[in-house]
């Protein structure tokens, strides 16, 4: 599972046939506006994957077709969000009001000139450039130049020449914008899964499970954790980065279905990670002639959460000589 960076025809290529993968298909891609835009296959209504079942949660549909990408043939999950979809709706309000204000303004400047000649208004109203979601219809309008004096006395007046106007409607293109709008919270996804082993469904909700990981990753990010961190050489930068990955796996392994004790003496089916080392901050060890002791007992509680960890008390204690001679625990 990974995000639209994989999408690249060097890492595709890389994965092959072999190495399962879902990722999600940048929206700068033709291809990817094409099945978004394709009116092939019928959507298959999912609802909401929340098990919660909130009002606020996205409701999802999808439908599913074929790409070529870089010479191979993927697995292409087109998912409507309705979440996305009120989020990009507003967008395209926006960009629809943007557009009408930036059409308006310069049909207006057209229509303030006037021309010597018809051709030359039909010229400039050619070369006035149309808006994404609105279309001009121009008119031209012949304006009489009176010469100096009086009307005659039959109120004729004698025209010295004549001049032009270009007049301009502007109309909303209705097809664009609702074209834009079919197509707002829509996304796809890339996938090399045969449909035997995971249908539709199951591939959507792989990829919202990423989320989880996301919020996972977030720990390593935290500037908190990184931001006292220097270090130059590159092989200590991925040592590093291994510590880190194998400290996020232990923090997440501690996380399992277990029944303790956690804030205000409350019980919680499944305490977090953080919860459970806060139950450790008040622990001091000391040591003495290289031999460790605790200045206090572990309380029960403590015991409690070692013992749901398969750590044994005596971690805080217990010391042994590496191969250096130096004492580690």
């Amino acid at each position: 599972m990974a995000d639209s960076a994989l999408a690249t025809e060097e890492n595709l290529s890389l994965l092959g046939d072999d190495i399962l993968f879902i990722t999600r298909l940048p929206e700068n891609f033709s291809v990817c506006r094409k099945l978004i835009g394709s009116n092939v296959g019928s959507w298959q209504q999912v609802g909401q994957l929340s098990s919660l079942m909130k009002k606020t949660d996205a409701g999802y549909r999808l439908r599913e077709d074929l790409v070529e990408l870089y010479g191979r043939t993927y697995r292409a999950l087109v998912v409507h969000s309705d979440a996305h979809d009120r989020r990009r709706q507003k967008r395209i309000d926006k960009a629809v009001k943007k557009d009408a204000e930036v059409v308006t303004s310069a049909a207006k400047e057209l229509s303030s000139k006037e021309f010597f000649c018809l051709p030359d208004a039909e010229k400039a109203a050619a070369t006035l450039k149309q808006g994404d979601f609105h279309r001009i219809a121009f008119s031209f309008e012949p304006r009489p130049v009176y010469g100096r004096g009086r009307p005659s006395k039959n109120g004729t007046r004698r025209v010295k020449g004549m001049r032009y106007r270009v007049l301009t409607t502007i109309n909303e293109n209705q097809a664009a914008v609702g074209k834009l709008r079919q197509e707002a919270g829509c996304f796809v996804l890339l996938n090399n899964v045969a449909h035997e082993e995971k249908d539709g469904v199951d591939i959507l909700n792989i990829y919202k499970e990423q989320d989880g990981i996301e919020r996972n990753f977030a720990f390593l990010k935290d500037p908190l954790v990184v931001n006292d961190i220097f270090l130059k050489k590159p092989h200590r930068i991925e040592a590093m980065g291994l510590i880190f990955v194998l400290s996020l796996l232990l923090w997440r392994l501690m996380e399992r279905a277990l029944t303790l004790q956690g804030w205000n003496n409350t019980t919680m089916g499944k305490p977090t990670s953080f919860m459970m080392v806060s139950k450790f901050m008040d622990v001091s060890v000391g040591v003495k002639r290289k031999r460790r002791f605790l200045f206090n007992p572990l309380s029960p509680v403590q015991l409690v959460y070692l013992h749901a960890l398969y750590v044994s008390p005596s971690v805080f204690t217990t010391m042994k000589a590496s191969k250096t001679g130096s004492w580690v625990t």
